[in-house]
């Protein structure tokens, strides 16, 4: 049969077959071939025909719809059966009617559900729903059933009436909700319950307004038509009545009044009303929440918190009552003072303090009502008030004075102000001690000295919190003490007997307190057996005594020797000379001071500091050595010039340098500083005055300068000096008076203002000057030359033996 069965077989007789096609397959329709076959001794013989065989259709059966008849939203469920006699079912779709988009199922499928959403513009309609079943040759079966879908009405619902109750003749506005779950709104109509034509409104109104012309309880019917034509339906009252008037309200004065911030403060009230009153405000006119009262509400209570940044304000009280009428008010004023901060002072230390020292008064403040913004103190002494932030805890301050009095008693006063400008304030007292003027003793010279030499006392006297008002010395020999100003930095005294004295310095603040310093004086007979060391230009070392008496101590060297310093106790004095040389003479020997300089240097100069803690020796290309009695140290003194002279301040603070080519320098123990001069001449000698106020300075060509430690000035010579080198310049004990020596035999005076030429008493070069203890001043030149000033007469000496040496620097043993 060509279908792929098992074949027929046949008797040989037969003549006729017959055979049922089961399936055409994956196709509606199929032909197949029919083959017959005979078979005798000889063989078999065949012959063929067609047959073409057509699918049947696959059958469907809608067993149910249900709900039907239904609502838009719902869910709708029909069920069914299908079948194919000779195939099977492949597929299943689903048209609900409404042109959604149908549903495809499996073949096994038996049931399908749809929502329908909309009926369209019919409050119902009616839906045929078709099931098709495909089969696997693709033939298909159907089965319709109609479905009845009914549209759902809008909903409406009434969300206020206002006002209500309302006066007549007052306009009264409803607001409602409408919507349509399955559609759109298409009209409203609002029916105001009072007979008058309804209104109509577009589907998206939500509101609608009225007046009624009499007074009742009226039902508002609030109608929405959708699209489908279905209709819902919102209901809601207003009470309307005749018109009344608003309530009256007297306000009675609040209590108390004035009144304070923190205070409780009291107003009663009065209010008139033909209808009950629905409720009553209390607006207290300061910002704060306005108070909401029951109808029949006769008083309210408040407390103000603040009045701002001002002492006092005034606020409005307003009370208002409502009614069905409306409204009405009263007001009253109250007035409200700020409260003062407060400020706690808990302690002011150190008490007591002295001058000078900080003073620390800590504190706390506090305004109830508002905020402290600034604190004022005021410590008592006359001084600027310490103005701080208004978050400030304490405040330190330093008294500088106790005026006149040694001890003083400070008021401290502490203001504090708040945001209104109110202020609180405290007050503390603090005892303040004066402190003690210091006082100094820079220098006794000559210490030792003889019974009627002039000793120079150099002092200083400082009061750290005022003035020096008197300085009192006692020089401790029994004679009435001296009485000074308090600006006195030097004194003198004459000692009329031997031994060693205390010198008490007192010095006396404005405010009576005293300070003091002592020192030590040691005063011997003169005799002729103080001596001076005199140098040469050949290399000798005289002793020479006041009557002009020389003893040679030795030649040491051939080579000039330039100056002479003895150490201040008088131990031993130090002599520089060319080639390096440096020598020491202790009064019995002489020996050499080992330097470690290579003798293609020269010793110029040399200088004890008071203290006799080391001497400093100066040379050429500014070279600078430092003797402590043991060993030498050279001192760095880069690009320094070749120094020739050098003298200590009084105080013992710092060397000045005369050097080369106008250079100046000083040396306090660590750093060395260079001066302008004004001038490129050599600088022979510098000396300081005994009281410390300024040094001279003299060099080539005349040149004289002054020097106060800071600046350099020229002096005016008047030509007096002419093109004559300076060659040593020496200051009297008492620093009075000034001696200047130099070529051809030129002798100055310097009295501190003037300078005043000598008649000359020799062609010498002079180059050497020094005082002895006696107040006269040895000055010793070229060629033995030796010449005397005293009592302001100039005297050639001569010498015994007579002498043509070259003297060159002179130093008396103290």
């Amino acid at each position: 049969w060509g279908d792929g069965t098992t074949p027929d077989s046949l008797a040989a007789t037969a003549t006729s077959d017959t055979h049922v096609y089961a399936s055409t397959g994956n196709s509606k329709s199929q032909i197949f071939t029919i083959t017959i076959s005979a078979t005798n001794s000889a063989g078999t013989g065949s012959a063929s025909t067609q047959e073409t065989v057509n699918d049947r259709r696959p059958t469907v059966t809608i067993t149910g719809v249900a709900p039907n008849p239904a609502n838009t939203g719902s869910t709708i469920s029909t069920t069914f059966t299908s079948g194919d006699v000779d195939g099977t079912v492949s597929g299943i779709t689903v048209n609900w009617g409404d042109g959604t988009a149908i549903d495809n199922l499996l073949g096994t499928a038996t049931s399908d559900t749809h929502t329908y959403a909309s009926t369209g513009i019919s409050a119902s309609k009616s839906f045929t729903i078709t099931v098709t079943a495909t089969d696997n040759g693709g033939s298909t079966g159907s089965a319709v059933i109609s479905e009845t879908v009914n549209d759902r009405p809008p909903v409406v619902a009434l969300t206020s009436v206002s006002p209500n109750p309302a006066n007549t003749g007052q306009l009264v506005t409803v607001t409602f909700t409408a919507t349509d779950i399955d559609g759109t709104i298409s009209s409203i109509t609002v029916n105001w319950g009072d007979g008058s034509t309804p209104d109509i409104l577009t589907g998206t109104a939500r509101t609608d307004t009225h007046t009624y012309g009499s007074a009742n309880t009226f039902t508002i019917t609030v109608t929405a038509v959708d699209n489908s034509g279905s209709t819902g339906q919102g209901t809601g009252s207003a009470m309307v009545q005749t018109p009344v008037s608003p309530p009256t309200v007297n306000v009675n004065n609040p209590t108390p009044n004035p009144t304070a911030t923190g205070q409780t403060v009291t107003i009663t009230f009065t209010v008139s009303s033909t209808v009950p009153v629905t409720g009553i405000t209390v607006n207290w006119g300061d910002g704060t929440a306005v108070d909401s009262l029951p109808g029949n509400s006769t008083s309210d209570i408040h407390i103000f918190s603040s009045t701002g940044s001002v002492k006092s304000q005034t606020f409005t009280i307003t009370v208002t009552a409502t009614n069905s009428g409306g409204s009405g008010s009263g007001t009253g004023t109250e007035t409200v003072n700020d409260r003062s901060p407060t400020v706690t002072i808990s302690t002011v230390s150190p008490n007591p303090a002295n001058t000078g020292v900080t003073v620390t008064a800590a504190f706390s403040s506090n305004d109830a009502d508002g905020s402290i913004v600034s604190v004022s103190v005021n410590w008592g002494d006359g001084s600027t008030a310490s103005v701080l932030a208004g978050s400030a805890t304490s405040a330190s301050h330093v008294y500088s004075s106790t005026g006149s009095f040694k001890s003083q008693n400070f008021t401290i006063t502490i203001t504090v102000t708040d945001n209104s400008g109110n202020t609180g304030q405290r007050t503390s007292s603090v005892i303040v001690n004066d402190r003690s003027p210091v006082v100094v003793i820079s220098n006794i010279s000559p210490n030792p000295a003889n019974t009627g030499q002039p000793v120079t006392l150099i002092i200083t006297a400082t009061d750290p919190d005022g003035t020096i008002s008197s300085i009192n010395i006692n020089w401790g020999d029994g004679t009435t003490p001296d009485s000074l100003p308090g600006s006195a930095t030097s004194d003198t005294h004459s000692y009329s007997q031997t031994g060693t004295f205390t010198i008490s310095i007192t010095g006396t603040d404005n405010s009576g307190s005293t300070g003091q310093a002592t020192g030590t004086m040691t005063v011997t007979v003169p005799g002729v057996s103080q001596y001076a060391l005199v140098v040469t230009a050949e290399g000798k070392i005289y002793k020479l005594y006041q009557n002009g008496t020389l003893t040679l101590v030795g030649q040491p060297v051939t080579t000039p020797l330039r100056q002479v310093a003895w150490k201040p106790d008088g131990t031993y004095a130090l002599i520089a000379g060319d080639f390096a040389v440096l020598l020491k003479y202790d009064g019995t020997q002489l020996t050499t001071v080992p330097t470690g300089i290579s003798t293609g240097y020269n010793f110029w100069s040399v200088s004890w500091k008071q203290d006799g803690s080391y001497a400093l020796i100066g040379g050429s290309v500014g070279l600078l050595l430092k003797y402590d009695g043991i060993s030498v140290k050279q001192i760095s003194n880069a690009g320094g010039t070749t120094i020739l002279s050098m003298s200590w301040h009084p105080s013992g603070s710092y060397v000045v340098m005369a050097c080369k080519s106008g250079v100046l320098r000083t040396y306090d123990g660590t750093i060395i500083s260079s001066f302008s001069t004004g001038t490129t001449n050599d600088l022979n000698t510098v000396a300081w005055n005994p009281n410390g106020q300024y040094a001279l300075i003299g060099g080539l060509n005349g040149v004289v300068l002054t020097f106060n430690g800071t600046l350099v000035a020229p002096l005016n010579t008047n030509g007096l000096t002419g093109t004559n080198a300076i060659k040593s310049i020496a200051f009297n004990p008492t620093g009075s008076l000034a001696l200047l020596v130099g070529d051809n035999g030129m002798v100055l005076t310097y009295n501190g203002s003037t300078l005043t030429l000598l008649p000359n008493m020799t062609g010498s070069w002079l180059y050497a000057v020094s005082w002895s203890s006696s107040g006269t001043a040895y000055i010793l030149g070229g060629s033995g030359t030796m010449l005397t000033y005293s009592s302001g007469t100039l005297s050639k000496l001569s010498s015994t033996p007579l002498t043509t040496s070259q003297f060159r620097g002179i130093a008396w043993k103290p």
